[in-house]
């Protein structure tokens, strides 16, 4: 989804294409409407480099977003292409490209090792966000009441961590309605249906899935909290604007909790995978207070001015020019 949020940024500008190794046919149809997808058919990382040789050129600029890519393998498509740009989660190891781009922490500019000429952007001003939710964030908002939560455990949610979550709101009494988002790869949707079905008219329920930005932003605008993992989903409430329950479902969520929290744009409950359902309940219970809410939204406001698009393609066009 970033990779299509910077697509987005960059296609006034730019070609953009979608080079992915055996995409699945859902992914096919994802990205589909913002580029041209050129699909690996190799097995192997050798193979996928010789097969990136044949249509790369010394005039484009790529973007490398992934775990699997060794030093190796950066070096080579550095030699092919006028300039790389690497999209990092950790922080970790040497980087040697023209731009590191990690929307986490602005601190983790002075964590990176990097080649003399590589450009480090971090942090808030550079999010990687689909427009729907930049445009959202340069609007604020404040709430009157607190009844209504945003549930989003990411596409897929492995480890069912949606239902517990359900069963801590549930707990809290003070909510009257829960808006569930699911996506396509998530395995669990009759459970959940089961569940919604068996929680009675005491409390509404209501899943909606696999939907757009348009509608994610009304979505989480209908509601006063919400609560996610600490991923691109965390980042999209912050522009919206929601008290923001998160922590961490993968460790490339770290750093990003780490700059929700620094900055008091969310409350955590820690591990969602270890976390229990009465510490949900308390922590949510917190959220009952209009004032918290309100002074959270403000912060979220304060730290995210909606402009990350602009910085992103100004750096791509210097780019062109060096």
């Amino acid at each position: 989804m970033r990779c299509i949020a910077l697509s987005q940024m960059l296609r006034g500008d730019f070609h953009c294409s979608f080079i992915i190794s055996h995409p699945s046919e859902s992914l096919k149809t994802i990205i589909a409407p913002f580029g041209e997808l050129i699909e690996l058919k190799s097995m192997d990382m050798d193979g996928e480099l010789l097969e990136i040789e044949s249509f790369v050129c010394k005039a484009d600029i790529m973007v490398v977003d992934g775990y699997a890519f060794d030093e190796k393998y950066i070096g080579y498509l550095n030699a092919k292409v006028h300039k790389l740009v690497i999209i990092d989660d950790f922080a970790v190891g040497y980087f040697d490209s023209a731009i590191v781009l990690n929307h986490a922490n602005e601190s983790l500019i002075y964590s990176y090792k990097t080649s003399r000429n590589t450009k480090v952007l971090c942090g808030f001003n550079y999010l990687m966000l689909r427009p729907e939710f930049l445009k959202a964030a340069r609007t604020n908002r404040s709430v009157c009441q607190v009844d209504t939560v945003f549930v989003c455990m990411g596409g897929a949610d492995p480890t069912n961590v949606t239902i517990k979550v359900l069963e801590g709101c549930i707990k809290t009494k003070f909510i009257k309605e829960i808006i569930v988002v699911t996506g396509s790869a998530y395995a669990n949707q009759q459970e959940l249906a089961s569940f919604i079905k068996k929680a009675g008219t005491d409390i509404k329920i209501v899943n909606h899935i696999n939907v757009d930005a348009n509608t994610m932003v009304k979505l989480i605008s209908s509601s006063q909290i919400c609560i996610c993992p600490a991923s691109s989903i965390a980042l999209e409430v912050c522009c919206v604007k929601a008290a923001l329950l998160t922590g961490t479902t993968a460790n490339n969520q770290k750093l990003i909790h780490e700059q929700l929290l620094n900055a008091s744009c969310a409350n955590s409950v820690g591990d969602f995978n270890h976390v229990n359902v009465d510490e949900i309940s308390i922590k949510l219970q917190k959220f009952a207070s209009v004032s918290l809410v309100n002074q959270m939204i403000k912060n979220q406001f304060h730290n995210i001015d909606g402009q990350s698009a602009d910085r992103i393609l100004d750096e791509f066009k210097l780019l062109v020019a060096c």
